[in-house]
C-alpha cells in the first residue's frame, strides 16, 4: 500500500543544550524509531537552524530526502550536527513551510505526507514582529525580534500544509512546556492533535512513545501479494513468528481481498510497533 513519506524536522536550537541534555535522548530515540520502521516508513530529516549557514534563524533545509532506508544517514547527520552556542534561533514556520513544498514536490499525488516536528521551544525568528510588544520567548526581546513568539504565522504555515495535504505532527520535549497552548493550535492545525493537544513529553520513555504513536501508525496494513492466491484457506500468515487468524469478519486477523493481504486489529497494531 502507499508508504507515508515522513520529514522529521529537529530543533537542533542551543537551548537543546542548555539547561540540559535534551539532545541526546532526543537522537536516540529518533535512532531507535528509524531503525525500528526503516523499511515501513520513508523517512527525511531536516534541522533547523541550518547547520550550513553561519545565522541563528537560518531556516532549515531538507538534509536527507524521504527515501526507503534512511535510518543510518539521519543518525550520521543527527550525529554531526548537534546544538551550536552560535545557533540560538527557532525558525519553525518557514522551516516547515520548506520541509512541506519538498514533500510535495517528492509525492505530488501522494495522501500519504507527514511531518514530524520534534521541538523543546516555541516557534521564533520573525522579524516582522515588534520586540516592543510581542511575547517574548526568553527573558528578553529588547532589539531582538528573533525572539518573538512567532504563533500566528507558525500555525498559518501549518494550516497550509494540512490544506495541501501535509500532516504535521508537533513533539513537544521538554523545556517547551509554557508554550503548550501554541503547540497544541499547531498539532491542531496539522491535522494530527489528540484530544485537541500535542504530544508532550517529560522523558525519554515518553518521547519512544510518542513517536511509536505517531509514526507506527502510519505503518501500512494492507500489503499487495506479486502471486494470485488461488486458494486462501491454505494461506498461513505470520508476524514475528506467530500465526495469524483469517478472519473474514474484519476485526483481528487477515483477509485476501483484490489481490491484496488486508490486517485488522491486533494483527495491525503488531505490524505498527515495528
Amino acid at each position: 500500500a502507499s508508504v507515508a513519506k515522513v520529514v522529521l524536522v529537529v530543533d537542533r536550537s542551543y537551548s537543546m543544550l542548555m539547561d540540559e541534555d535534551r539532545w541526546t535522548p532526543m537522537v536516540t530515540a529518533l535512532g531507535e524509531m528509524t531503525s525500528t520502521l526503516d523499511e515501513l516508513v520513508d523517512f527525511g530529516l531536516m534541522l533547523f537552524p541550518n547547520p550550513a549557514v553561519a545565522n541563528e534563524c537560518a531556516v532549515g533545509s531538507v538534509q536527507i530526502e524521504p527515501e526507503p532506508e534512511t535510518g543510518d544517514n539521519i543518525n550520521l547527520v543527527l550525529s554531526l550536527y548537534g546544538p551550536d552556542m552560535e545557533y540560538g534561533g527557532t525558525p519553525t514556520a518557514e522551516s516547515l513551510a520548506v520541509a512541506g513544498e519538498a514533500l510535495v514536490a517528492m509525492n505530488p499525488d501522494g495522501d500519504n505526507n507527514y511531518i514530524l516536528l520534534a521541538t523543546d521551544g516555541g516557534p521564533g525568528c520573525n522579524y516582522d514582529l515588534d520586540y516592543l510588544t510581542c511575547e517574548c520567548l526568553s527573558e528578553w526581546c529588547w532589539e531582538l525580534p528573533a525572539n518573538c513568539l512567532d504563533d500566528r504565522r507558525t500555525i498559518d504555515t501549518v494550516l497550509n500544509l494540512n490544506l495541501n495535504g501535509v500532516k504535521t505532527f508537533v513533539i513537544g520535549i521538554p523545556g517547551s512546556e509554557q508554550f503548550a497552548t501554541v503547540l497544541d493550535e499547531m498539532a491542531i492545525a496539522g491535522g494530527t492533535a489528540v484530544n485537541n493537544q500535542h504530544y508532550a513529553v517529560s522523558g525519554a520513555d515518553e518521547l519512544s512513545n510518542a513517536l511509536s504513536a505517531t509514526t507506527g501508525a502510519l505503518v501500512p496494513c494492507v500489503y499487495e501479494v506479486e502471486q494470485p492466491v488461488d486458494d486462501v484457506n491454505s494461506v498461513i500468515v505470520r508476524i514475528d513468528g506467530v500465526p495469524i487468524p483469517h478472519d473474514v469478519t474484519h476485526v483481528n486477523g487477515w483477509d485476501y481481498m483484490d489481490s491484496n493481504l488486508h490486517f485488522y486489529g491486533e494483527a495491525c497494531a503488531m505490524l505498527r510497533d515495528g
